[in-house]
């Protein structure tokens, strides 16, 4: 079995939990996901399946998230599930809010929360937050393409505010809603937050863990062709056995660097092409 699973994760579920589950369920062992969900979030995780997990190094790094802030809150952990640090009461200017949303948009420097599972000198941040310890937690650069307000709802004593974001991979939502509540002079810390895309897959394709069954896996499944976004070069049939084996085509037509090799829109091979040579990196049947 290979191909790609859109999975709608749960909440309360770790992307290994998924992964666990799975292997189980296929009664097979090499399965893994592209993106890490926390198990607060919900929505899409792309799941790779037998050769496919080849692939995941090359899936589209773009996501796209709904998330809902809660204002007047904020906790050491950016979301529900850490301690709260304090809590603050104010009146909220609309057009303010929207233009703070706006700030975010582009190529900013973020700094990640402590509670996240980046490595500083080959520990995790989350270990030192546990254990009391302190570091220093280096910022970095990241790109949000857009920031979309959808709605603010103040009839609860501490508004909610639901946006959309769409972003490249090491973005941490949390910390644009920290963030953004130090903005409005408020605090705010994320209450939920739905992954709508990721690696090209759509949540309203998605399916649920419990959905799948060893018998039905199959219908779910996705081909990679429609998943990796590389040019493309469709292999005549003789030239199929040579990729398999490692050896070099010819062909003078593609632009140099990496091309995806298909053939009968099956995706055979990630491909390098350079000097008129297409040689085979990543061989997937």
């Amino acid at each position: 079995m290979n191909g790609i699973l859109n999975i709608n994760k749960s909440k309360g579920l770790t992307s290994f939990d998924v992964i666990a589950k799975l292997r189980k369920i296929l009664n097979m062992k090499r399965i893994g996901h592209a993106g890490t969900l926390d198990p607060l979030a919900t929505g899409v995780l792309p799941v790779f399946i037998g050769n496919s997990t080849r692939l995941i190094q090359y899936a589209p790094k773009t996501k796209s998230y709904r998330a809902f802030a809660r204002l007047g809150i904020e906790t050491n952990t950016y979301d529900t599930e850490g301690e709260i640090i304090s809590k603050k009461n104010k009146t909220y200017d609309l057009d303010e809010i929207k233009s703070a949303l706006k700030t975010f948009e582009g190529k900013i420097i973020q700094t990640p929360p402590i509670y996240s599972a980046i490595k500083v000198n080959g520990k995790k941040l989350y270990e030192y937050a546990r254990s009391d310890k302190s570091v220093e937690i280096p910022a970095r650069e990241v790109d949000i393409f857009s920031i979309k307000f959808i709605d603010f709802d103040n009839t609860d004593e501490f508004p909610l505010l639901t946006f959309d974001i769409n972003c490249a991979s090491g973005v941490y939502v949390r910390s644009i809603i920290h963030d953004l509540g130090e903005k409005l002079s408020s605090g705010a810390m994320m209450e939920n937050l739905i992954r709508t895309m990721s690696a090209n897959l759509l949540i309203e394709n998605s399916v649920k863990l419990e959905e799948i069954s060893c018998e039905n896996a199959d219908k779910f499944l996705i081909n990679p062709n429609n998943v990796i976004d590389l040019p493309e070069y469709t292999l005549k049939e003789n030239e199929v056995d040579k990729i398999k084996k490692g050896q070099y085509i010819f062909d003078d037509d593609m632009i140099d660097g990496e091309i995806k090799l298909t053939f009968e829109n099956n995706l055979v091979a990630i491909g390098v092409k350079q000097d008129g040579k297409i040689k085979p990196k990543t061989v997937v049947l």
